[in-house]
């Protein structure tokens, strides 16, 4: 926050003797009247000019199905109804996939629609091209997890970065589906531990950063951002409204993946109004 400055000509509150001061205001001018500079913009004016360009970033985008997983958790959680179609589209690229992308798109179907058939036979979904850590928590209303998971989990916090926010995911979708005891309590504790590492202010911004900071917000964990991280965020936008993947490499190009985790970063850090939906199905 800036201070403002005294000028030179400040008067104590209290004069020689302990007499009261007169107030400068009363002063005549000998000069020009000093015009004000304009307030500067606040930060939440800021994030909210940039998320909206973020968003007409996206909207912009070729859809490809992951994409719209994200655009359709902005209609469903925040209300941005530009996006309502989501589901549609979606499954509009998953008729015209490939078999074995198709078995994969059917299974993360259920980000979109908690009622998604599972297949034939009430088998898992679960086919080998899925995530192997979210998947599972995808589905763990409905099926139990597979053995050795809570090893699998563990191994993926020490591994650190990208398996250890889709362990953080896991974390987001049990909680929201009631399914106490996936994640053991110690690997919920190293996860949190290790994902407020992740975010580091040293004048760059990258998508596991963002990431990580905003799972940690949706998990309530928000204190745990460093401090300034957004005003951080916000410095990192390009003038197309995208992110990079890191924006201390000015040649890479704009990023749809990085784009939506700092969309979604600065949507899950505002206040909420209300109750909002979760991000994955519904109990």
């Amino acid at each position: 926050m800036a201070h403002a400055e005294m000028g030179r000509g400040h008067v104590s509150v209290s004069g020689e003797h302990g007499a009261p001061a007169c107030d400068t205001a009363e002063r005549p001018h000998d000069g020009p009247l000093q015009v004000p500079s304009p307030a500067p913009e606040s930060s939440t004016a800021r994030a909210d000019a940039a998320l909206e360009r973020a968003l007409d970033y996206l909207a912009g985008l070729e859809a490809n199905p992951h994409l719209l997983l994200s655009l359709d958790l902005f209609h469903r959680r925040f209300g941005y109804e530009r996006f309502r179609d989501s589901l549609a589209r979606y499954d509009e690229v998953m008729a015209h996939a490939p078999p074995d992308a198709a078995l994969e798109l059917r299974a993360l179907r259920r980000m979109l629609d908690p009622n998604n058939a599972m297949g034939p036979e009430d088998r898992s979904p679960c086919v080998p091209t899925v995530d192997r850590l979210t998947c599972p928590a995808l589905y763990c209303d409905r099926l139990p997890a597979p053995p050795a998971y809570a090893m699998m989990l563990r191994g993926s916090v020490e591994t650190g970065r990208y398996l250890l926010t889709h362990v953080g995911l896991t974390m987001m979708l049990a909680r929201d589906l009631g399914c106490t005891g996936l994640v053991p309590a110690d690997v919920q504790t190293a996860t949190i531990s290790g994902m407020t590492k992740l975010v580091a202010r040293d004048g760059r911004v990258t998508d596991l950063e963002l990431e990580a900071a905003t799972f940690l917000t949706y998990l309530g964990y928000g204190d745990h951002v460093a401090e300034g991280f957004t005003e951080d965020v916000l410095a990192g936008q390009r003038p197309s409204g995208g992110w990079a993947l890191d924006s201390a490499s000015p040649q890479q190009p704009d990023s749809w993946h990085a784009t939506c985790n700092a969309a979604w970063y600065l949507l899950e850090s505002r206040p909420a109004s209300g109750v909002r939906p979760p991000m994955g199905p519904r109990r």
